[in-house]
């Protein structure tokens, strides 16, 4: 649709393919994950941290490894259901702005601000990823103010609905989990062995 936002979307593109294919690889191959913690520790090094940085990616590659053996199925799942549910609000978004290009135009220009969103630039491909979803919108016919007000009403819902109330979300979740850890260890073992 124009140079500034094709390279961008081939930087977020190249930067995920990329992520993917090492932590993939740091996953599937032990020499691989040797190698990656050794740069990690190097990194350290560098910096000047006190941290066993190879040490805790090593815990964290099993915990993966053990997350995704036993739950790939819900997880898949998960995933589908909410780009799913955001490409919705994007098509809710085009329609109530009349920039509704059509179902499969709307799927790229989803497609695109997710890819936009990962692009290095700035935090989250703010701008950039509301540029992209404009300037393909107009790319496939829609005028140029409901392509905006779309991105804008899009980029609305990312940065100030979804992305905060995730957060309130991970929060509530995580103290949850560390007050039902605490009162799991405070039982004494007959209860915990009944409730299980």
């Amino acid at each position: 649709a124009n140079p500034t936002v094709a390279n961008a979307g081939w930087t977020g593109a190249v930067s995920i393919l990329v992520l993917c294919a090492i932590v993939a690889a740091a996953l599937y191959w032990q020499r691989a994950a040797d190698l990656l913690g050794r740069a990690l520790d190097g990194l350290t090094r560098l910096l000047r941290l006190k941290a066993d940085a190879s040490g805790a990616f090593h815990r964290l590659r099993a915990d993966t490894a053990g997350v995704v053996r036993t739950r790939w199925p819900g997880l898949s799942l998960g995933m589908v259901f909410f780009l799913g549910f955001q490409w919705a609000i994007m098509a809710v978004c085009m329609q109530a702005t009349g920039a509704w290009p059509g179902p499969a135009e709307s799927i790229a220009v989803f497609a695109l601000s997710r890819v936009l969103t990962s692009a290095l630039i700035t935090p989250s491909g703010a701008g950039i990823m509301e540029s992209g979803v404009a300037a393909l919108l107009i790319a496939f016919g829609v005028e140029s103010t409901p392509a905006i007000a779309t991105a804008l009403l899009f980029g609305f819902w990312t940065y100030t609905i979804e992305i905060p109330f995730g957060g309130l979300a991970l929060g509530a979740w995580a103290l949850l989990r560390r007050r039902n850890g605490r009162n799991a260890g405070a039982e004494p073992p007959s209860a915990i062995s009944k409730a299980t």
